[in-house]
């Protein structure tokens, strides 16, 4: 059986055998798509079966738990970042705002002084900014929901579920993807609940497009947020 995959370069794709992502490099398209540990247990014997799934299992689970320590290392390093993120932007926001604030002060109160047209222009545009920045804080707020709700889809308790096991296989109490949403989970079904509301009445929404639910009663041509 040939393949399709490029040749003399590394190439990272499925093992055949095991289904790991593995990386390769193929020297012609007849080349068995087959990582080098798998190729110890392959055959129709009985025995060969039997060593297979064995083998299959355990690297399954020494991958997953690769998976995990990753994931959680990464979670951990970008909480950092964003918190020191956090803090210099609320730094320069606080020196940049009050440097600008007493600027525009004092720009504005001089044309005020002389120009009634002006002083009423700069109050209209002051409240226009205002509702800018009201706009842009809630569209961020409902991006920050699709996200989390991304990431609740594959870790959560579903409701048929024998136990208390995280849809992504691991026991809740030791997911720790299950743990970090536990502290927003609440908020996250308050906003889920409302934009199903108005999903159903009709009315534009901030659902994912893959929810579940839009398909149902979401038939109109607008765009919705990614």
């Amino acid at each position: 059986m040939t393949h399709k995959h490029a040749l003399f370069r590394s190439v990272v794709t499925a093992c055949l055998c095991c289904g790991r992502p593995v990386e390769f490099e193929f020297k012609s398209a007849s080349d068995h798509v087959v990582c080098e540990p798998c190729t110890g247990h392959i055959g129709d014997a009985p025995s060969r079966q039997h060593q297979r799934e064995r083998e299959h299992t355990r690297w399954w689970q020494q991958y997953e738990t690769h998976l995990l320590t990753e994931h959680g290392r990464e979670m951990s390093d970008l909480r950092a970042e964003h918190a020191e993120g956090v803090a210099r932007l609320k730094t320069d926001l606080t020196t940049a705002r009050t440097f600008a604030a007493a600027l525009e002060s004092s720009v504005k109160d001089g044309f005020k002084l002389h120009n009634p047209v002006v002083a009423t222009w700069l109050d209209e545009e002051a409240i226009k900014e205002a509702d800018q920045r009201t706009e842009k804080a809630r569209n961020y707020i409902n991006h920050l929901h699709r996200v989390l709700w991304r990431v609740d889809e594959q870790h959560h308790v579903p409701e048929d579920a024998p136990e208390d096991v995280c849809r992504c296989g691991v026991a809740a109490d030791e997911c720790p993807t299950f743990r970090a949403l536990d502290q927003v989970r609440e908020k996250l079904y308050k906003w889920e609940r409302e934009e199903l509301e108005r999903l159903k009445k009709g009315w534009q929404h901030n659902l994912p497009k893959e929810h579940p639910e839009v398909p149902k009663y979401d038939h109109s041509d607008w765009r919705r947020p990614a």
